[in-house]
């Protein structure tokens, strides 16, 4: 144990004071984020609670959503290239077994999930002293088991990751990791809005059926604060869970070594679409890197794909709670989300991941910044906002809505957002990817994002009123065209400013 202090003790100095020694870091606290997510835990539980729910549906749902959000929080915890360094080299030196680092990190990374989870853990703890009965002890049973079950699953998605790094390398690895993310919450939202009208029933009662709910760790621990003495095997098997999960990391160690294969630099479809709207030159040159970077840079995945969950749960909730013209109105304003978010994709644009990486583009002989502005737009057009307009329009077609709507549906869509993309780029100030530190400046006001959204969410539930018809067939190639017009103008429009 006092090899184990050792570490924990090391890594949470790092943890507090290690970018305090950096001026050009600066520290991060969990303050922030206890509270914000406390409050979305109480409203979410003030919500659901009611005198007559079971409370095991009530402690099901609430431990479902706290153990989640903290398991998602935990893909998206990548550590800095120094920081993995200092450890293996920290780890690889130090006479100790196997099975001490395993421990360290489940305590080290315990610190933090358990700050996090009990701000989550304490409202609906709360209420459940009502559902329950009023009984006392349920309160800081459920914060334990919400804690136990939080670590579990941030757990097993580290052990996912530390996998997928050994077959598939980094840049893959959280390329997969963000867009895990994205489709948790996506799944996280369909389950919510599919199981919280059961509340009153039973297991059986649920859209997924009993057997894939008993299999739902929180489910257990619902079912032991419901029946501690007659459920009491479910604590064994949460116990098992995070046995398996501590022998699982000390047999796979502290390997870093990948075992990928490096793959050929083929340009695909999307590079392929670029190259024929950016031609060649430095505009080709910009587009690549940007294109490159939205799917490459960790920061900027961490912050951008998870918001692409939301409008995908929102069309498949389309299909299963709406029918008739409700569905269709769904799905204009679903389909408008991407353009929603491009002022936060365009916020996050510039913030680099590594240090002093602007020298590249000062130093260019073609510069300006009429030129970043094209290349982004190119490049958010064909890497973020035509996937995610050609999948919702996959989803739509297999999902049986007819060929004119989902057609015409993710045509305007997509056009829409170019559009709105071209103009939303003037407030890019900086080359993307090259700006140390949080660059937040430039970006939309609060009032103008909520205006925007309420605009184009209006926007886009009214020409679902007319998609089924010739009449928005006609009018989605229209935008779609314009679109593509306004994409092959780039060149023309990017006044490259050759140095002498």
């Amino acid at each position: 144990m006092t090899k184990t202090r050792a570490l924990v003790s090391t890594w949470l100095q790092l943890d507090f004071f290690g970018e305090g020694r950096d001026p050009e870091q600066g520290g991060s606290s969990l303050t922030t984020t206890i509270f914000t997510q406390s409050f979305m835990a109480l409203l979410f539980a003030a919500l659901i609670f009611d005198g007559d729910a079971m409370p095991v549906a009530f402690a099901a749902a609430n431990l479902s959503l706290s153990t989640m959000l903290v398991g998602m929080s935990a893909i998206a915890d990548q550590e800095s290239f120094r920081r993995r360094v200092a450890d293996s080299i920290l780890l690889d030196t130090a006479p100790i077994s196997r099975l001490i680092p395993p421990l360290a990190r489940a305590l080290h990374s315990g610190f933090q999930i358990i700050l996090v989870t009990i701000g989550m853990a304490i409202p609906p703890g709360i209420l459940l002293y009502w559902v329950s009965g009023h009984q006392l002890w349920v309160v800081p049973a459920y914060l334990i088991l919400a804690c136990a079950l939080a670590g579990i699953m941030a757990a097993s998605f580290h052990l996912l990751i530390r996998i997928l790094l050994r077959l598939l390398g980094q840049g893959r690895t959280w390329l997969i990791a963000g867009s895990m993310r994205g489709f948790l919450l996506m799944g996280l939202i369909l389950a919510m809005a599919t199981c919280l009208p059961h509340l009153q029933g039973t297991a059986a009662d649920l859209p997924f059926g009993a057997g894939l709910t008993s299999a739902w760790p929180p489910y257990w621990a619902a079912r032991v604060l419901a029946a501690p003495i007659d459920d009491a095997v479910f604590v064994l098997g949460i116990l098992a869970l995070a046995l398996g999960l501590y022998l699982a990391f000390a047999w796979l160690g502290n390997r870093e070594k990948s075992i990928a294969r490096t793959l050929r630099n083929r340009p695909g479809i999307l590079g392929w679409i670029d190259r024929s709207l950016a031609r060649s030159g430095p505009l080709l040159g910009c587009t690549a890197f940007v294109a490159k970077m939205l799917y490459r840079s960790p920061g900027f995945r961490a912050r951008v794909l998870p918001l692409f969950g939301l409008p995908l749960a929102m069309v498949l909730l389309a299909f299963w709670s709406e029918e008739g013209q409700e569905a269709m109105f769904l799905l204009g304003v679903s389909l408008q989300f991407p353009a929603i978010y491009l002022p936060f994709l365009i916020l996050f644009l510039p913030q680099a991941d590594h240090e002093a990486s602007a020298w590249l583009f000062e130093s260019s002989p073609a510069h300006s910044m009429e030129l970043v502005r094209e290349a982004s737009l190119i490049a958010l057009s064909t890497r973020i906002l035509l996937p995610v307009h050609a999948l919702a329009m996959i989803i739509m077609l297999l999902s049986g809505v007819d060929w004119v709507i989902g057609v015409s549906l993710a045509c305007f869509s997509w056009g829409l957002a170019v559009l709105i993309a071209s103009i939303q780029l003037r407030s890019l100030l900086d080359m993307p990817f090259t700006v140390e530190g949080e660059a937040l400046e430039g970006g939309m006001e609060f009032g103008g994002l909520v205006g925007l959204g309420m605009a184009l969410a209006l926007v886009g539930g009214g020409f679902s009123l007319i998609a089924p018809t010739a009449t928005g067939l006609s009018a989605g190639l229209v935008f779609c065209t314009l679109a593509v017009m306004r994409l092959r103008s780039a060149p023309k429009r990017s006044h490259v400013i050759r140095k002498a």
